[in-house]
Order: structure tokens, then sequence, then C-alpha cells
């Protein structure tokens, strides 16, 4: 009898802590998990936020699914305005299960993520230029992109991986965010701050121009002209046959030859 008692004490237990868990106001994820198509085209720019999951795949045509719990569905804010197409939620506070969206497209000239979102970037291969944003501890995965000149923004903790290839590079990467890429482009210039790192050993170039502040640190890859500035306790590694250009380097700062 003492046992049963304790059992049911300890399941209220558990169903209380859980609901104190929940937010207050908090809209939480119900009914089954179900995926439904978006009715979206023309769109080379994407935004993404809230929390969403998204898978972005190289096709000859259009496409847009959701995969969320059922409630969720009336709480999407999918729009499109001109090229942009944008993935979020209507504001508010949410506890959801699942919140994912895969999308198609023949070609992508930017790619925006935030507020914990996360997005991968498969099969693209194109000469046209690459614009992409990370903020908000937000991720991007890369997986054999081909493009132009590249275009990188990351930020708040955030990071890009992956492998690619491109005409010239250039990471801008703070806040204890972090770069993690294989692959070449062209001239590389790199600018790390806040604890950030730049991981680009396996990203071979043809010049580098490498920038580092407040701890940061990370490794590059060329077998040109490697231009480097440092300070504030940051670090560098560097691989190839490189010839040091200008080069700067204060406040318990090192560069070191791989």
């Amino acid at each position: 009898m003492i046992t049963k008692i304790f059992g049911i004490i300890l399941v209220a237990s558990m169903a209380v802590a859980g609901i104190a868990c929940i937010p207050f106001g908090s809209i939480v994820g119900r009914g089954p998990v179900e995926t439904r198509n978006q009715d979206f085209s023309g769109f080379t720019k994407i935004e993404i936020s809230s929390t969403f999951k998204v898978e972005v795949v190289r096709d000859s045509g259009y496409s847009v699914s959701v995969t969320t719990n059922e409630n969720i569905f009336g709480y999407l804010d999918f729009s499109q305005e001109g090229d942009t197409l944008k993935i979020k939620l209507k504001d508010g506070s949410y506890t959801v299960a699942s919140l994912k969206a895969r999308i198609t497209a023949p070609e992508i000239a930017s790619l925006q993520v935030s507020g914990a979102s996360s997005a991968s970037l498969s099969g693209f291969t194109s000469n046209a230029n690459l614009k992409l944003v990370a903020s908000g501890a937000s991720s991007i995965e890369l997986d054999s992109i081909k493009c132009g000149d590249l275009d990188a923004n990351v930020s708040g903790a955030s990071k890009i991986k992956g492998s690619m290839e491109t005409g010239n590079a250039t990471f801008l990467v703070s806040g204890a965010s972090n770069v993690s890429l294989s692959g070449q482009g062209r001239d590389l210039k790199v600018t790390c701050s806040g604890a950030s790192r730049g991981s680009l050993k396996e990203f071979a170039s043809t010049n580098a121009k490498v920038s580092f502040s407040g701890a940061s640190n990370g490794d590059v890859s060329t077998s040109g002209r490697l231009d480097v500035t440092l300070s504030g306790a940051s670090s560098l590694k560097y691989y190839g046959n490189a010839t040091l250009g200008d080069v700067n380097v204060t406040g318990a700062s090192s560069l070191n030859k791989g």
C-alpha cells in the first residue's frame, strides 16, 4: 500500500515538474506531427528564425514543406517579399516537439539564420555570389557547395561549417562564434573577434588576410601572400607555402607556422 501511494506521489510530482518547465503563456505543440506543403516559388534568398531546423536542397523546381505539431500550423508566419522567402513563427513563446522545414530551389543567393535556428545547404553549384549570415546561436552546414565570391557573417555564438569551393571569400566572425570549412577559394579575408575561431586549415586559398582580436584563434592554409594582424592574446597557425606580407602581432598574441 505504501509503495502504491509512493508511486502515485512520484508520478504526480513528475507531472507538476513537467508543467513547471513550460513557460507561463507558452504555446505548446500538441497533436500528431504532420508535414504540409506551402505555396512559394521564385525566391533566391531565405531568412530563417524562431528555432526552425531547415534543409535547403538544390532542385530544378521550387518547394517548401513544414513538419510540426498539428496545432502549430496556425502559428506559422511564412511570407515572400520579392525574391526573399521568410520562415518564422508568429510572435510568442513556444514549446514545440518538432519544427522543421525542407526547401528546394534551383539557385540560392543568400541564406540568413537567427534565433537559435539551423540550416543545411546542399547541392548548389554555380558561379553566382553567395551571402551567408548566422546570428543568435544559430548554425549553417554546407555540403559540397560551389559559388562565386562568398560573404559570410557569423555572430552571437553561431557557427558555419562544411565544405565548399568559392571565388574570393570573406568571413566576419564575432561573439564566440566559429567557422570551420574545408575546400578551396581564391583570396581569403577572415576577421575574428571576441573569443571566436576561424578553423580554415583545410580551406586552401591563394592569398590570405587575417585579423584576430580579443582572444580569438584559428588556422589558415595559403600558397601566396599572408597578411596578419593579431591582438589581445589571439593566435594563428598557418600552413602551406605562404609568403609573409604585413605582420602586426601585439598583446601576448602568437603567429606560428604549422
